[in-house]
């Protein structure tokens, strides 16, 4: 991004916000399936399945179409998303249904609110001329976060899987369980040693909810420094961008419609003095122009000039001697 727009608090405060933001998001889609599959022992297809509550959303966009009041709602859902993301990292061997379910509906209904209104706020405080240059920067702040949560994440998950597995299954070889899939766990050890791997998997996934609490966290305080007022296009006595632009068209299509008018007027009134008689003529002033203009064709012939015999221009020269 330029670095004049650096200077803007509301292009600079919501690129990372949606690093965080998004970030958290990305890993809890991530960590989730893995719980699934590992501790409830689900196939990835049913895990995916399960995993469908968590697409629950409201029309966040609605409220801020409404009010124009993009940084209330941006603090408001990302209070919550935090809270319910907190209701998630409770998540246990064991938990029943209505638990994991519950859990996804809440987290689900509150990113629609937040999701994208960093790209709103930042995109109503440019200029034209900065609209995809602010866009750009934003999901490349996006798609950055995305992976640096996930590196954050799978860090967690693993530096605490490890220092876990030789207090809850001390015969297990570490590598082991580390190559071993997190849908065959379940296939590939005994009975006897299950628990304990189960066990060590469940407190590397709370590691790696831990850090989608704290990225969610984050971007909760971010929204203190957004700006509070309303969108330009709900502010009083401003008008949206676009809006202006439509009245300018519409102005010159209205000056350009006059003079489409006025030129065919004038066409009209040379049309009607053309046709116009002249008195005492009887023809008109177009058909006079048209003589005037008209040019002898150079390719026409003179007239043939009739000649007589030399006897009979003899009888006429010396008309005496005949």
């Amino acid at each position: 991004m330029l670095p004049r727009l650096y200077k803007q608090r509301s292009p600079s405060i919501t690129a990372p916000y949606q690093f965080f933001f998004m970030g958290s998001y990305i890993v809890l889609l991530y960590y989730l399936l893995i719980y699934f599959q590992t501790i409830l022992g689900a196939s990835p297809i049913q895990s995916g399945v399960d995993n469908l509550p968590l697409m629950f959303a409201l029309a966040g966009g609605g409220v801020v179409m409404k009010t124009g009041c993009a940084q209330q709602v941006m603090f408001v859902g990302s209070m919550l998303g935090t809270v319910t993301i907190g209701l998630i990292y409770t998540l246990d061997i064991g938990s029943s249904t209505g638990k994991w379910a519950g859990y996804q509906v809440f987290v689900g209904a509150t990113p629609s609110f937040v999701m994208m209104h960093s790209l709103t706020v930042a995109q109503a405080n440019v200029g034209p001329e900065d609209l995809s240059t602010v866009t750009a920067n934003l999901l490349s702040f996006q798609t950055v976060g995305g992976a640096f949560s996930i590196s954050s994440g799978q860090a967690a998950f693993i530096n605490r899987l490890l220092a876990t597995l030789p207090k809850t299954a001390p015969d297990v070889n570490p590598a082991l369980v580390l190559a071993t899939g997190a849908s065959e766990l379940h296939n590939v050890f005994p009975p006897d040693v299950l628990p304990g791997v189960l066990e060590a998997y469940m407190i590397g996934i709370k590691a790696a909810f831990s850090v989608v609490v704290a990225f969610a966290g984050t971007a909760f305080l971010l929204t203190f420094a957004i700006p509070m007022k309303k969108l330009p296009s709900h502010a009083t006595g401003e008008a949206p961008i676009a809006m202006v632009k439509e009245a300018g068209t519409n102005g010159r299509a209205t000056t350009n419609d006059g003079n489409a008018e006025a030129h065919a007027g004038h066409e009209e009134s040379d049309c009607n003095a053309d046709e116009a008689v002249e008195p005492g003529t009887g023809e008109g002033a177009a058909q006079k122009k048209k003589n005037k203009k008209r040019k002898p064709n150079k390719k026409q012939k003179a007239p043939a000039v009739q000649t007589n015999p030399p006897s009979m221009l003899m009888s006429q020269l010396f008309p005496n001697n005949t």
